[in-house]
């Protein structure tokens, strides 16, 4: 499933059945840059995922399967896009309530960084239970 839709995708769901495994790939390459769209699409990719999951009925965690977000470019995320996010409430308000949103999930997450998560893409990434990274290929940093 494409989100928000097949002919401009921004995030793609893939299920995986028994348990139910999602894998949510980031499709805005080359930086996929955080912003209302990005974050709107990933949303819907959630709705989803809890509608799925609302047969299962379980409280706990571990019964729902898990999570996993990718992208497949060389960046996970290179961070908000600023023209967005700089100094603009209502898209910081938004983005934290998606972060909670994914800190509550019931379900395990997991972010599958294969390339750089820088500053908002960290968060992001931060935004999960796990992180996994390969050590010879991307960085993830956050600057002060």
């Amino acid at each position: 499933m494409y989100f928000p839709n097949e002919e401009n995708p921004l995030v793609k769901l893939s299920i995986y059945k028994q348990p139910n495994y999602f894998l949510v790939e980031l499709l805005d390459l080359p930086e996929n840059r955080i912003n209302f769209q990005l974050v709107s699409a990933y949303n819907l990719a959630l709705d989803e995922i809890e509608k799925i999951n609302s047969s299962t009925k379980s409280a706990n965690r571990s019964n729902n399967g898990c999570l996993v977000t990718c992208s497949s470019g060389k960046f996970f995320s290179n961070g908000l896009d600023v023209k967005t996010a700089l100094g603009n409430a209502s898209f910081t308000e938004y983005f934290n309530k998606f972060l909670v949103r994914m800190l509550t999930l019931n379900m395990p997450t997991i972010a599958a960084i294969d390339g750089h998560a820088f500053a908002g893409g960290c968060i992001l990434a931060f935004g999960h239970d796990y992180i996994v990274m390969n050590n010879k290929k991307g960085f993830i940093c956050m600057l002060r």
